[in-house]
């Protein structure tokens, strides 16, 4: 909405009637629930962007994904 002013198609839910604000910011809260509870259950890694800049932001999510043992294990087995 800060960039354009609107919300873009099926950003919020006015194909079920209602294109308010409320409505956009409960559909974001709903996906953030689902994402999480599927990063859960798969074990998927969370980068948490905060408001520290890109390049703090950057920093931190390569060092979480390479620091993944999983992404290690593997660089590791292509290494022999």
């Amino acid at each position: 909405m800060a960039q354009s002013g609107q919300v873009g198609a099926l950003e919020d839910y006015r194909v079920a009637g209602d294109s308010s604000e409320a409505e956009y910011l409960q559909m974001q809260q709903e996906s953030v629930e689902v994402f999480r509870r599927l990063a859960g259950q798969w074990n998927w890694l969370v980068h948490q962007v905060d408001g520290a800049g890109l390049e703090p932001n950057l920093r931190r999510g390569r060092a979480m994904i390479l620091g993944h043992p999983g992404l290690q294990g593997f660089l590791d087995s292509r290494s022999r």
